[in-house]
């Protein structure tokens, strides 16, 4: 039996005489293309779920974060300062502004890690007064306040000085007369004076933080806090080291002065308050 040569089965019948044609790619071309569809489709089952999965997770991860409004608690933190002297401590802004070195130079810290902000020169040869005086927020919410340094000289005259607690600017400056005092009183910054002064009026008046302006004279009351200036002045001693602690709003600083290398190391841990109550 011969074969016709247009006979599509012409290879599998006896006496087949003819060449052989490989097949033709392009026809299976459809099918190929079917089962990477299939592929495709499948994948996207699989990476559909596996968002899903993700999301899951980050909703029961995110879930106790929210429920929870309250920060976090400072972590403990230690930072060393090349000097011997220590004059001043305080805290507020969650910042902590020491008084170093003489002549004086005002250092402030951030509460939260140890860093060092800034630093700038203390009036005088040595300071007798340091704090940190909150004056509200403003506009954008931001707290504001200034470090107010003060000094006063063996023959009563001084001077004052107010530094913007976020960046050291300088805020104003006065030069202070015998018998005028820039005090702090609870939360209050104020000026007295037995006699006038190119700063004002003899008597008790408010002191705008921000401005150094007097808003309004004052009458001091009996049971008003005593002034503060935040001064250290004493130290135990051990050996070659003097330490002290002292509890600022959010926990402990521990300061010790090496006198051997000339340094003073601050140590810094939150109080846990639940401890504090029994609870």
């Amino acid at each position: 039996m011969t074969s016709e040569p247009d006979d599509p089965d012409a290879l599998w019948k006896p006496g087949y005489t003819g060449g052989f044609r490989a097949p033709d790619l392009a026809g299976h071309a459809p099918e190929h293309g079917h089962r990477r569809r299939r592929w495709w489709r499948s994948s996207r089952v699989v990476v559909a779920a596996a968002i899903g999965a993700l999301a899951a997770v980050a909703i029961v991860l995110s879930t106790p974060f929210s429920d929870d409004p309250e920060a976090l608690p400072p972590m403990p933190w230690t930072t060393t300062l090349d000097t011997v002297t220590v004059g001043a401590i305080d805290d507020r802004a969650d910042r902590l502004a020491v008084l170093v070195d003489r002549p004086g130079v005002v250092v402030v810290l951030d509460l939260a890690d140890g860093a060092e902000r800034w630093r700038r020169s203390a009036p005088g040869d040595s300071a007798t007064g340091l704090d940190i005086v909150s004056a509200g927020s403003d506009d954008a919410g931001t707290a504001e306040g200034v470090v107010v340094v003060r000094h006063v000289d063996a023959d009563g005259a001084g001077a004052a000085l107010a530094l913007d607690v976020e960046t050291g600017a300088i805020r104003w400056r006065w030069a202070l007369a015998v018998g005028e005092r820039v005090e702090v009183v609870g939360d209050e910054l104020r000026r007295t004076s037995v006699r006038d002064s190119p700063n004002g009026p003899a008597g008790t008046a408010r002191i705008d933080p921000l401005t150094g302006e007097l808003t309004e004279p004052i009458e001091v009351a009996d049971d008003d806090p005593p002034a503060t200036d935040n001064l250290i002045r004493r130290f135990g001693t051990v050996g070659d080291l003097l330490v002290e602690a002292v509890e600022v709003e959010r926990g402990l600083v521990e300061i010790t002065i090496d006198l051997e290398v000339a340094a003073t190391t601050f140590r810094f841990a939150a109080v846990d308050t639940d401890d504090l109550i029994g609870g």
